[in-house]
Formats: C-alpha cells, sequence, structure tokens
C-alpha cells in the first residue's frame, strides 16, 4: 500500500502514482480504473472523493487523479488498476483521510 493522503474537507487537489520504476523503455500504460471506498461502510465513495475534471488518467509514466470534497473523520481506501502495452497489470492502493485541521 502507498503512503496516505491527507486533506481537509474543502480542499481539492492534483495527485500522481508514477510507474517509471515498473516499466521497459518504450513500455506504456493504460489505466483501466481508479475507484474509491468508504472505509466505515464499505460504500462506493468515488463520486464523493474523485474528481470528474479532471478524469484519473494516465501522464507518461503516472496516474494522475484529483481528490475532493470529503467529510471530516472519514476515511477512504483509493485503488487504481492500469495494464501496460507489454501485458502487464498493476494495482495501487492507498488511503485518503479528510481531517479538519
Amino acid at each position: 500500500m502507498l503512503p496516505p493522503i491527507t486533506k481537509q474537507p474543502w480542499e481539492e487537489f492534483d495527485c500522481s502514482i508514477d510507474f517509471a520504476p515498473d516499466l521497459a523503455a518504450g513500455e506504456t500504460l493504460v489505466l483501466d480504473s481508479f475507484t474509491a471506498v468508504n472505509l466505515a461502510n464499505g460504500a462506493d465513495s468515488t463520486a464523493l472523493v474523485i474528481g470528474a475534471l479532471p478524469a484519473p488518467q494516465i501522464s507518461g509514466t503516472k496516474l494522475v487523479f484529483r481528490v475532493i470534497d470529503g467529510t471530516a473523520g472519514q476515511e477512504h481506501k483509493l485503488t487504481g488498476k492500469v495494464h501496460t502495452s507489454a501485458g502487464q497489470k498493476f494495482e495501487v492502493d492507498l488511503v485518503l483521510f479528510i481531517v479538519e485541521q
């Protein structure tokens, strides 16, 4: 699991996960999915904490996404799934903490 992201409810900002160490020269990435689940109740929270503009996307060797909104005290598991032009598949997980500071 990757290090967590911590944000306040009002904040919106871009994040990225770099797959460069896992890729051979010339190998490219394709995004399969990027989702969020509320850890308290297991509900899909993708639309609540992952921005649609810009939508999660691949930029070079990185999976880029924007975290948005949320309610103080919530924790969400973010999961990204990608595959490569060489047939490799990667799944990454990280936790998003929503805190009021």
